[in-house]
């Protein structure tokens, strides 16, 4: 069995259209974009680790996030679990710490992205939630 890699992402939307970034060249799945978070560190809960990823790599104070789905991915050696929440409130502007680029898109615009696979699974849901 693989091991599990658990990662967060917060899911940031604005006037019907969903925040998203664009990793680094250098990254792996780099020049992707993908729903701003990042690894949970051991011990960590979810919640707090979409916390401290969301000021790190934006700059904003969460104060409020729910729990909307999750998607694992095989990835070489390990399994990458992620974990979607809505961030229902924050505090301060979006600032891109670490990303190449980022901005607010409808559904329809980030399926046309090139996107990381599951977070393209994600917004596939989320479309489908929606009932588009």
């Amino acid at each position: 069995m693989k091991p599990l890699l658990k990662v967060v992402a917060g899911l940031i939307c604005k006037e019907g259209k969903v925040f998203l970034v664009k990793r680094p060249k250098e990254k792996r799945d780099g020049g992707l974009f993908e729903f701003p978070g990042g690894k949970v560190e051991k011990g960590e809960e979810l919640k707090e680790a979409l916390k401290r990823e969301l000021f790190e790599e934006l700059g904003i104070k969460v104060k409020e996030v729910e729990f909307i789905a999750s998607e694992r991915e095989e990835k070489g050696e390990f399994t990458i679990e992620i974990n979607l929440f809505l961030v229902k409130e924050y505090e301060g502007e979006l600032l891109l710490k670490e990303a190449e680029e980022g901005g607010f898109y409808t559904i329809e615009e980030a399926l046309n992205l090139a996107l990381c696979p599951p977070d393209r699974r994600l917004i596939e849901n989320l479309k489908t939630l929606r009932g588009n």
